[in-house]
């Protein structure tokens, strides 16, 4: 259903076209002709850029986490209902990228050691957001947030870059370019993001964490927010 309904929107979006007088038929087919070719390309790199092995198998996900129990007292557990059955995409940082020649170059550093002037500086700032939370800080909270049912991370940026399209109006060639660097610069981020996550918690170091566990699902989006806009930077300077 849902191919159909974007197949329909989509129709409908070129038939605009026409009846606005931007474009005449001719120009249709010609962008019809040149997305398809793209798309081509797109799909063959898709193919190969190890997306389908991310999702690993429940064997898999089930050895990552006998392992950490054995190494370090501790499992992952979901404790969504239904519960899933495997971690979420626990390979998805070793995807191709598409700006940057390997996950290592980009990869954020290691947090500060617990008991650290700066993890214990850390900590004690977050804990007085969460003992002292204002309704504007809630505020903030919510809006970058993007947890489940949401959009997500992405979403909220590709809105983001639409509002902006639509305030300086910009044209369908310049709309169609910030949307691609947009979205390949998330990807990357995401890629970076989450290579850094199964390392900190296959090193055990996600313990470290746990005295922030109301705080720990925002921080998550907040340091995926964090990495597109780094990506997005490192993306524009080229």
């Amino acid at each position: 259903m849902e191919k159909e309904y974007l197949k329909a929107k989509a129709d409908e979006h070129l038939q605009s076209l026409i009846w606005a007088g931007v474009n005449v038929e001719s120009d249709i087919e010609a962008g019809e002709f040149i997305g398809a070719e793209v798309a081509k390309v797109a799909l063959a790199r898709a193919a190969t850029d190890g997306m389908k092995k991310a999702q690993c198998p429940k064997a898999v996900s089930d050895s990552i986490k006998a392992s950490a129990l054995a190494r370090f007292g501790w499992q992952w557990d979901n404790l969504e209902l239904p519960t899933r059955p495997v971690g979420l995409t626990p390979l998805f940082g070793k995807v191709k990228m598409w700006n940057i020649p390997t996950v290592e170059e980009v990869r954020p550093g290691i947090p500060p050691a617990p008991g650290s002037d700066e993890y214990n500086a850390n900590v004690e700032e977050l804990i007085h957001f969460q003992d002292n939370m204002t309704v504007e800080w809630r505020r903030i909270a919510n809006y970058w947030q993007d947890g489940l049912g949401t959009y997500t991370p992405p979403g909220h940026w590709n809105k983001i870059a639409k509002d902006y399209i639509i305030e300086y109006k910009e044209n369908p060639l310049r709309t169609a370019r910030v949307f691609a660097y947009l979205n390949m610069a998330m990807m990357d981020a995401g890629i970076s993001c989450w290579m850094q996550n199964i390392i900190i918690t296959t090193q055990g170091q996600f313990n470290r964490y746990r005295v922030l566990k109301p705080l720990r699902a925002r921080l998550t989006f907040l340091v995926t927010h964090q990495g597109i806009v780094c990506s997005l930077l490192l993306r524009l300077k080229y």
